[in-house]
């Protein structure tokens, strides 16, 4: 709403919640008199109570341009977003009372690699990072429970550019590749989701 001098995105619909949803507010920022979207004042996450409209604000993230990301029960987990050189970045929480740190540093991970979104169970994210001698960018799966990380897409000869999740699981089913003319790449886990888009791309 512009009495708001916000921008206000839907974060995660709480489907097992009838009453409340979880949102994100952007401030604008004021130059010369004038209002603007430059994401640079700390967005702030809130429930918002779907029959009243009123919102309860959980937290405010101190991130450039965050995107954060929920878990099912609505715990925001993983950020991701822009420093101040302009190169994208994620930082993890254990829980919403610890302080967020570098997701390299958390899961000691070797490359600096950004969340790209958690499946539908909230035990497991998805990384954007590169992989290989030829360094493509490919997603990773990082697993809370059994503490794995390893690629989906490996056979590559340019980089994942998009992929495809399965609606019910939130798991990566495909993913698509652009070298000449577009190829599709599936992961070696057998799925529904996988099986019914092979069929869908021939």
């Amino acid at each position: 709403k512009e009495s708001d001098r916000s921008s206000f995105y839907l974060v995660d619909p709480l489907e097992d919640n009838d009453k409340f949803i979880l949102v994100i507010e952007y401030p604008w920022s004021q130059i010369n008199g004038d209002y603007y979207d430059n994401r640079v004042r700390p967005p702030i996450i809130s429930r918002l109570n779907v029959r009243s409209g009123r919102k309860r604000v959980v937290e405010r993230l101190h991130f450039r341009n965050a995107e954060p990301y929920a878990t099912r029960d609505g715990s925001i987990r993983f950020v991701t977003y822009e420093t101040e050189e302009g190169f994208a970045a994620s930082a993890y929480q254990e829980n919403e009372d610890a302080e967020w740190q570098p997701l390299t540093d958390v899961f000691e991970l070797s490359t600096e690699m950004t969340v790209e979104g958690l499946n539908a169970q909230g035990t497991a994210a998805f990384l954007r990072g590169r992989y290989g001698t030829d360094q493509y960018y490919t997603i990773y799966r990082l697993d809370f429970e059994d503490r794995t990380f390893e690629p989906i897409f490996t056979d590559l000869d340019a980089d994942i550019v998009d992929w495809v999740e399965d609606e019910a699981t939130g798991e990566i089913v495909a993913g698509m590749s652009l070298r000449g003319k577009t190829r599709y790449h599936y992961p070696e886990a057998d799925s529904e989701g996988k099986r019914l888009h092979r069929q869908l791309a021939k």
